[in-house]
């Protein structure tokens, strides 16, 4: 029941084909033709025009706008949104998603409307623990007529969720299959600190590629798209992202450490 309510909301009241369609969402139609995506994670560029436009000289499919650590200054994400768009100019669109605030993690309804508002393509969401948790994440996402991909096949928002514990892992099969999970995100720096073993990235302890190696095997088992960021100094960082790509990673960011 709660699937084919969600499934009218994300087409706008209208039930729509299970054809896939071409999609202007750069990541979506990536992920649909069954490619990866490269990426990058940017704390500054949510708070800086200047940092935005940077992002639009790389070669990125999306970027994410993380405001995880704080509160959000929606004027100004905005105009980065608006940097970021402009400074590409003709060149292929990079996906713009969010990473909202951590305290708005067990309530993001309000948060994500106003990010859906504002132009986002996608939002990340961070410590998802359960399926409850995964299912009220992608509610949050739903009706704003763009549709949430994949429950919509021409949807223009997708959800990013975050597995970054334990508890996490153990409940993997339970989120990995909630409907409209467009991709699982490992978060292995707070996933290190939970089990009381911090990580020097890209370096992790064998415990954290244990449970990096499960959720790839479960999004694999239920082709769910599967993501990993790469962070440390440029000089690891491309081949560290080659390799997790060769993994089946399909969604990759690479973050500089050095200017993070």
């Amino acid at each position: 029941m709660w699937r084919a309510i969600v499934s009218i909301l994300c087409a706008g009241g209208v039930l729509v084909s299970a054809q896939p369609a071409s999609n202007t969402n750069q990541l979506i139609a990536r992920l649909q033709d069954g490619r990866h995506a490269r990426g990058t994670v940017d704390r500054r560029a949510p708070r800086s025009i200047d940092a935005a436009k940077a992002l639009a000289a790389r070669d990125l499919d999306f970027a994410v706008f993380d405001v995880e650590s704080g509160s959000v200054d929606l004027p100004q994400l905005q105009a980065s949104l608006r940097a970021l768009r402009e400074a590409r100019g003709t060149q292929p669109p990079i996906a713009p998603l969010a990473r909202i605030p951590r305290q708005a993690n067990d309530a993001p309804e309000g948060i994500v409307r106003d990010l859906v508002n504002l132009g986002v393509s996608g939002i990340m969401f961070g410590h998802i623990d359960t399926r409850a948790q995964a299912e009220r994440a992608i509610r949050a996402l739903a009706g704003h007529g763009k549709g949430v991909w994949p429950l919509d096949p021409r949807g223009e928002l997708i959800a990013v969720l975050m597995i970054e514990s334990p508890v996490a892992i153990r409940n993997l099969e339970e989120i990995v299959t909630v409907p409209g999970a467009g991709a699982l995100f490992f978060g292995p720096g707070d996933y290190s600190r939970s089990i009381g073993k911090p990580a020097k990235l890209p370096l992790v302890p064998p415990e954290t590629e244990a449970a990096t190696q499960a959720m790839l095997k479960a999004c694999l088992s239920r082709k769910v798209a599967c993501g990993y960021p790469v962070a440390g100094s440029p000089s690891v960082l491309k081949g560290e992202a080659d390799r997790r790509v060769a993994e089946g990673f399909r969604l990759v960011t690479q973050v500089n450490l050095e200017n993070f």
